[in-house]
């Protein structure tokens, strides 16, 4: 059987080697300690969860308000939930849901809210099949990009045009040509 608790500060060590370690496809910034700090910094409410059963931490989630117009707000969780790498897609999902509904139990009082989720995209189709049938939707637009690429900058420009694909040299003559400059 799992839990949920809200993370000590002293957490914070522990919680970005847990998602450093167990988020492979983004690399976790979105949801590391720091950027919670930061969203904080800028005057976001957040809500850090972690998941857990005897054998240890199962799932960590970091859960930003936004502000909106009017007085509403989006809870939004970017790129996440981080699960454990063993924790199968049955418990991810049950996991998700648990969660999902002990917050809106414990911490959502108003109807002015709602949740948006950038999914981690390998399991994406199977949790938005589970999303539309728990009465969720997807968004018509993401609000993180589909694709990141790390590239390594100690290498000199002409190496890393020769590895940019051809329709990507295209796109950037382009823009130089329509006054794009970094």
């Amino acid at each position: 059987m799992f839990s949920y608790r809200l993370p000590k500060p002293d957490d914070a060590k522990e919680w970005d080697l847990f998602v450093g370690t167990h988020e492979s496809l983004y690399g976790g910034l979105l949801q590391s300690w720091g950027w919670g700090e930061f969203q904080q910094s800028c005057g976001n409410k957040i809500f850090r969860f972690i998941g857990e059963d005897n054998s240890g931490w199962l799932m960590a989630i970091c859960i930003i308000e936004l502000t909106l117009p009017f007085h509403k707000c989006v809870l939004y969780i970017p790129r996440g939930p981080i699960f454990q790498k063993k924790v199968s897609f049955e418990l991810r999902t049950q996991l998700l849901k648990a969660c999902i509904l002990m917050f809106q139990e414990k911490y959502i009082t108003r109807e002015d809210v709602f949740f948006r989720m950038d999914l981690p995209l390998e399991e994406g189709e199977d949790a938005q099949q589970w999303l539309r049938q728990s009465g969720w939707y997807k968004a018509f637009q993401n609000i993180q990009p589909k694709e990141t690429l790390l590239v390594q900058l100690e290498k000199k420009e002409e190496a890393l045009w020769k590895e940019l694909k051809q329709k990507t040299r295209y796109n950037i003559q382009v823009a130089k040509r329509h006054g794009v400059r970094v």
